[in-house]
Formats: structure tokens, sequence, C-alpha cells
């Protein structure tokens, strides 16, 4: 038996044996598996705010990701401000 942690949300399964053994067979035991909602959204300046007048030249939004988990998930769709 041998436990291995989710990499970016994703599951991989093992590439050699941690033990050495000689086979590399493995299953996935459906019953220990937890699983979580999450959500990746990108998160960016809001573009009027870069766009007036007075301020310095136009340039490209920065956005940085996120990543919303359990009860955090479904609270913002496309185009809310936050």
């Amino acid at each position: 038996e041998m436990h291995q942690a989710a990499k970016e949300g994703r599951f991989e399964y093992p590439s050699a044996c941690p033990r050495k053994c000689k086979f590399a067979r493995f299953t996935v035991d459906k019953d220990k598996c937890k699983a979580i909602d999450w959500q990746r959204i990108r998160l960016q300046e809001d573009f009027s705010e870069l766009s007036s007048s007075d301020g310095p030249p136009r340039r490209v939004p920065r956005t940085v990701d996120c990543d919303l988990k359990r009860g955090l998930v479904g609270s913002c769709v496309p185009g809310d401000s936050v």
C-alpha cells in the first residue's frame, strides 16, 4: 500500500515502486480516495482604471491565477468585479 498526494489537483500513477520492487503495476483503491471541489480562476486588473487619460500610458492588464476550493467554488462567474 502506498499513499501519494495529487499534484496540481491531478492524480498520476507512480512511475516506479518506491520499495524498488520489480513490478510497476498499480491500482487505485477508490474507497480510500478523497476528492474535493476546486476551480481555477484568473483575476485581471480593471481595464477602465488602466485607460484613464490622466494616468500612465496604456498597458496590458496584469493577471493572477487563483485556485478556489470547497465552499468558494462557483462563488464568482466571468465578468464579476471582485
